[in-house]
């Protein structure tokens, strides 16, 4: 059931909405009152479906993964093109923690140091950008990437990391 649809049956129950501040009590101004609403949220329905759909194509037609992480390392998201680059799906990358990187089997061994500080700049709200650094793929393959962040907060906490990386010629 959608969203309209629901809210369509939460309104017909309703006997005290209120409209231009009098209740409405006749059917018929229920009725109205729940077609305009209904006609309104069809519409946010509707743009927001364009939205999502615009968004889905954005992320699936970049050669950039978009990457969000939560502030203790886990990823809430990766785009599914993660595959083309790492090797991983989405479903492998978003079991593994940003966190345990001396345990990572992406981050390349020359780069764990520099990644653990930048991960704990990013952990502290500090942005970056056009970091490189080397990565192994699931098959094996070392690869360079270049990587910008930017910290998301929600009420002044951090909320999530937004990241983008894609690959360098090595």
């Amino acid at each position: 059931m959608d969203i309209v649809t629901k809210f369509a049956k939460f309104i017909v129950g309703r006997s005290d909405l209120v409209k231009n501040g009098c209740k409405v009590s006749d059917g018929r101004s229920n009725f109205k009152v729940l077609r305009d609403l209904t006609n309104k949220l069809e519409n946010h329905q509707m743009e927001y479906n364009n939205l999502q759909q615009m968004h889905c194509a954005f992320v699936k037609n970049k050669d950039n993964v978009i990457m969000m992480t939560r502030p203790d390392g886990s990823i809430a998201y990766i785009s599914m093109n993660c595959k083309d680059l790492l090797g991983y799906t989405w479903q492998e990358m978003t079991t593994m923690k940003c966190s345990n990187l001396s345990e990572s089997p992406i981050i390349h061994k020359d780069d764990i140091d520099m990644i653990k500080v930048k991960l704990e700049d990013a952990i502290n709200g500090k942005s970056g950008s056009n970091l490189q650094y080397k990565i192994i793929t699931k098959s094996g393959e070392t690869r360079k990437i270049k990587h910008s962040w930017a910290p998301l907060f929600v009420d002044k906490e951090m909320y999530l990391i937004s990241s983008v990386f894609y690959e360098i010629p090595l």
